[in-house]
């Protein structure tokens, strides 16, 4: 029994082309399954970024929302009475919308060129959002008009604005009150 040249093999050794190109179809397929899994796990990063850096208990949301693209506001009045409730201590609203964004560094882009952004309104005073490389002197600068947060890992189509604005912070040229 030792000895015994097993017929799988016999087989297979006999057209040796074949064996291979079984090999490269099998091999083809693992790469396919690898890509998927790869593009599925990059679709439910992104789809729960925003949910991962909130800083919270209990999110309430409007019974009218589908989504977190099409949320529906609800009565403060609401929010405010979960206030009463027992073991609630704070609440903090987050407003989220969608504005038009256009990108202010155009380069190789038509001038008209806008695009549909998320916004998120939130109180300044408030540790609602876990925003990893937030300054804490940037706090002051957000309670004032016309002052934003940008995304650095927002898509590229946005334009290059943290980039920019470090060049900016570099040469002194940005005025930060």
């Amino acid at each position: 029994m030792l000895f015994a040249i097993p017929l799988a093999w016999l087989q297979l050794k006999r057209e040796r082309m074949r064996l291979f190109i079984a090999i490269a179809g099998i091999g083809f397929a693992v790469f396919l399954m690898f890509v998927q899994l790869g593009f599925r796990d990059a679709l439910f990063n992104s789809a729960i970024r925003l949910h991962e850096n909130v800083n919270g208990d209990i999110m309430l949301i409007s019974t009218r929302s589908n989504s977190l693209v099409s949320i529906q506001s609800f009565p403060q009045r609401r929010l405010y009475g979960v206030l009463g409730a027992e073991g609630v201590d704070k609440i903090s609203p987050i407003y989220v919308g969608f504005g038009l964004w256009k990108n202010p560094f155009w380069e190789g882009l038509p001038k008209s060129q806008t695009r549909q952004i998320m916004v998120l309104g939130i109180d300044p005073n408030d540790d609602v959002l876990g925003v990893s490389g937030f300054d804490p002197n940037a706090r002051s600068l957000i309670r004032l008009e016309d002052q934003i947060l940008f995304d650095k890992k927002s898509r590229a189509e946005f334009g290059p604005i943290p980039a920019k604005f470090s060049e900016l912070e570099k040469k002194n040229e940005l005025i930060t009150t």
